[in-house]
Formats: structure tokens, C-alpha cells, sequence
């Protein structure tokens, strides 16, 4: 349902090189050259840059590639619609998200998405927030969900939550029973950290240099659900953003909120590929999540 000059196009996009996409297409490299040399010609631009590592799309390049890629999703949400007519709600979802959101309310979600259409399915993605864009950017993910994060040309903003910084404490830590702590009281406890390629993690050492406090975390981790499980062994303290009391009770933990004015909010973005017009599978999961983020879950 699309040119072969286009899809030949968008591999050697997505792909870096001539030779990759036709491997991956099992189709002889002549032909891509052959096809993007064409287009080339009728339109008096070139669509890439030949560099040492590979091919980049040059800016009339990355036009086309954009067109290129919602052509072929709009041509998939044409596909699943009209399957749809045989049952409502049937379909592949995909989402990517950070993993403090995926870890907790998108599986549930899920889950109650599932009960309600059982033949819809889904692949949940767990990266930083770059990768996250990029991936709703290229049309690998329907729905992305970032942190702190600016997002770039290429996407939509369907929604943006700001949150307040709380910690996460084990039900029998001191300070599980306060009301709300400042950093001085969170700085005497072992402190379980995002690694420094997060942005939550410059975020903190910012808000303890400002009241002329080092942060000398106990354990760092890219994994959200590696420092819960230390905070619970070992008694540390670890910051959030995304829980909710109910979960963390479940867990044995307890959510205090932290009163210094030097803490920033973070913001969550959840995003879609620009002007892409999403299969109403999507579209319905995207109200769940647009529902329960604006009621403070």
C-alpha cells in the first residue's frame, strides 16, 4: 500500500545504510540506488548525506522520510479498522514510557484495558526519555510517555502532567511517620538514586547543592524497581515522582511528600507521532492513560 521508492527510502533511514536495507528487505543494493537516484532526479534535491558512518537523511530527506512514516501508519490504522468491522477493540498496541510509569500504572492499565477488549494486545518499551521520543517520532512506538524531557520536532503533546517530588521510605523508617521532610532530614539516610544519565538524578544534586548539601548515594541504579527493593533491604530513602500511597502500602513502603521549596516539580509528557491520526484501539487506550493522569494517578 505504499510506493516501493518509499519504502526503500525509509530503510535506508532507519537502517544507515544501502547495504543494511537491502539485507533487511532481501533485496539487491542497485535497487535502493537505483530508486532513491530517481527520486533524486525529479525532485533536485538530495535525500541523504553520505557520511563515514552511514547515510543520514538530509533536511529534504527528513521530510519525506516524515511523510513516508504516517503514510504507512495511517495505511496500518486504515488496515485495523476495517478488521475491526468483523469485532470492536481488536488490535496490537504499542507503548514506550519511563520505568518508574511503566513499572507502576501502565501494566495495571493494561490490564483493565484487557479485561474490557481481551483480543487487544500490547509491547511496553522501558527507556529513557530520549529514546522514548524518538521511537514515537520513527512510528516504532503508538504512545510514548517521557520525563523531564523537551520533546522534539516530529511529535505531538497530547498531555502534560507536573508532579511534586516526594520519597519513598519502608513502613518502619523514621521517617515514614513525618508529615513531610526537608533534604537536611533526607540527607542523614542512605540514599538510593537514579544513575547520572537521568535526568531526575541532576535534578536532586541541583536541589542539594542549594542548601549546601553533597549527595553520596548508597546505591544508583537506571532501575526503578532495583532501588525500591534496596530501599526496602537496606532502609534508603528513594525519590518519586509517580507513586501513589495505595501502591506503595501494598509494598510495604510510604510516601512522604518533601517540603523544601528547591525541589522542582517534574513533568510528564505523554506523546504521539506529529499529526498522525492513531487506530481507535490506540486512541481508546490513550483516554485510559489521559483519564488516570489527569485524576493524579
Amino acid at each position: 500500500m505504499q510506493p516501493i521508492s518509499i519504502r526503500y527510502v525509509l530503510a535506508v533511514a532507519r537502517y544507515g545504510s544501502i547495504a543494511e536495507a537491502a539485507s533487511r528487505l532481501n533485496v539487491a543494493g542497485s535497487a535502493i540506488s537505483r530508486q532513491i537516484a530517481k527520486i533524486e532526479e525529479q525532485l533536485g534535491v538530495e535525500l541523504f548525506e553520505r557520511r563515514a558512518r552511514g547515510m543520514v537523511p538530509s533536511a529534504a530527506g527528513e521530510i519525506l522520510v516524515a511523510h513516508g512514516r504516517r503514510t504507512e501508519l495511517d495505511a496500518s490504522s486504515a488496515i485495523a479498522e476495517i478488521r475491526e468491522l468483523r469485532g470492536p477493540h481488536k488490535g496490537h498496541i504499542r507503548v514506550a514510557a519511563f520505568d518508574g510509569f511503566a513499572l507502576e500504572p501502565l501494566p495495571r492499565m493494561m490490564s483493565d484495558f484487557r479485561g474490557s477488549y481481551p483480543q487487544v494486545t500490547f509491547d511496553l518499551y522501558l527507556g529513557n526519555s530520549f529514546e522514548i521520543a524518538r521511537q514515537v517520532k520513527d512510528g516504532e512506538a503508538d504512545i510514548g510517555v517521557t520525563f523531564n524531557h523537551p520533546s522534539p520536532r516530529g511529535v505531538d503533546v497530547v498531555h502534560v502532567s507536573r508532579r511534586l517530588v516526594s520519597i519513598v521510605v519502608p513502613k518502619d523508617h523514621a521517617l515514614a511517620k513525618r508529615r513531610g521532610v526537608t533534604l537536611k532530614d533526607i540527607s542523614r539516610y542512605p540514599l538510593a538514586l537514579p544513575d547520572k544519565s537521568r535526568t531526575q538524578r541532576q535534578m536532586i544534586e541541583t536541589a542539594f547543592a542549594r542548601h549546601g548539601l553533597r549527595v553520596e548515594p548508597a546505591m544508583s541504579s537506571n532501575s526503578v524497581a532495583a532501588m525500591r527493593q534496596f530501599a526496602k533491604s537496606a532502609g534508603a530513602v528513594v525519590f518519586s515522582s509517580s507513586r501513589i500511597a495505595e501502591e506503595a502500602d501494598a509494598e510495604g513502603l510510604k510516601v512522604v511528600p518533601i517540603r523544601d521549596d528547591g525541589v522542582a516539580e517534574t513533568v510528564i509528557h505523554v506523546i504521539t507521532m506529529e499529526k498522525r491520526t492513531l487506530p481507535a484501539t490506540v486512541q481508546a487506550f490513550l483516554e485510559i492513560v489521559l483519564g488516570r493522569l489527569r485524576s493524579g494517578d
